[in-house]
């Protein structure tokens, strides 16, 4: 799907609504997207992770450590009460899915 490299792209955009909706619009797009997110998270730094990972727990896809951590580290230290929230359902998909196996 031509959209992905483009919604990834943006996941590095300065403006955090920007962000945000290019990480739900990964989250529409769905099982299809799975793949190249993981690849960016692998590549990514750790700070632009977090929406990407926000992404694959939303999609239910096992996330990498990498991926858990900064969603723990968005939860923990962010300043922005968006990325609190949606680390903290994302972290929840996590835990949920963890207990489903």
């Amino acid at each position: 799907m031509p959209a992905i490299p483009v919604l990834l792209d943006l996941l590095k955009e300065e403006n955090d609504q920007m962000r945000m909706a290019a990480a739900l619009a990964l989250v529409r797009i769905g099982d299809k997207s799975i793949h190249p997110i993981r690849e960016y998270i692998a590549s990514a730094d750790d700070e632009d992770c977090f929406w990407a990972s926000w992404s694959l727990a939303l999609l239910n896809s096992p996330l990498e450590e990498k991926a858990v951590a900064a969603l723990y580290k968005a939860h923990k230290d962010s300043t922005n009460p968006i990325e609190m929230i949606a680390a903290e359902e994302a972290l929840g998909k996590v835990i949920g899915n963890q207990l489903k196996q």
